[in-house]
């Protein structure tokens, strides 16, 4: 009966990260896979925000160039993305801190800024929803953040956009009335005295 391999001869890849994990200084410096690079993966991954990416086979036959939208929908049928979108569409998938809410939309606000800004940022949110007419159904406030329904919360985006832009023309439509004025006309001069002149 032969004798099986080492371990390391099946599976180097994962070898190697154990032996880093549990046993860096025994990692030669011509390994494959070197020590540094390694430990710079992981300390990226740990700074990083993960999302989870789903990738499709965009056909059957494994050529480029094509794609069959009936093997990309039963794809996305059998992963359950389709389920898990309309799950997120009868929620509420989007929320934003009240920090942050308020400092995003306080421009939409119309009303006297000194009681607004007294106010604490929870009252200072629904507040503001209440004035934009936002649907009660639409949002949910909570401790720390207010949740909102698909789409809700890009209608608001859209909304402080045209806001912005409204300002920005007319504040190139004052600064073009100024250029085509013609210049006020100089301060008259003072006419000089002689100092024989009596007074």
């Amino acid at each position: 009966m032969s004798r099986p391999e080492p371990f390391i001869n099946h599976r180097p890849h994962l070898a190697c990260v154990l032996l880093a994990s549990s046993a860096p200084h025994l990692l030669c410096q011509h390994s494959p896979f070197p020590l540094p690079t390694y430990f710079d993966q992981v300390s990226v991954l740990e700074q990083s925000s993960l999302h989870f990416v789903r990738c499709f086979k965009p056909n059957d036959k494994k050529v480029p160039d094509l794609c069959e939208t009936e093997v990309v929908a039963r794809q996305l049928h059998t992963s359950g993305v389709l389920d898990a979108l309309r799950v997120a569409r009868t929620g509420f998938p989007d929320r934003q801190p009240f920090a942050d809410f308020c400092g995003t939309f306080a421009a939409l606000y119309k009303g006297d800024r000194d009681v607004f800004d007294a106010k604490p940022e929870k009252e200072r949110c629904v507040l503001l929803l209440k004035q934009l007419e936002v649907p009660a159904d639409k949002y949910r406030v909570g401790k720390e953040r207010i949740f909102f329904a698909s789409g809700m919360l890009s209608l608001l985006r859209e909304k402080r956009v045209a806001l912005m832009a409204s300002v920005a023309i007319l504040l190139q439509a004052r600064r073009h009335a100024a250029l085509l004025l013609p210049p006020p006309p100089p301060p008259p001069r003072a006419r000089p005295t002689s100092p024989n002149s009596c007074s």
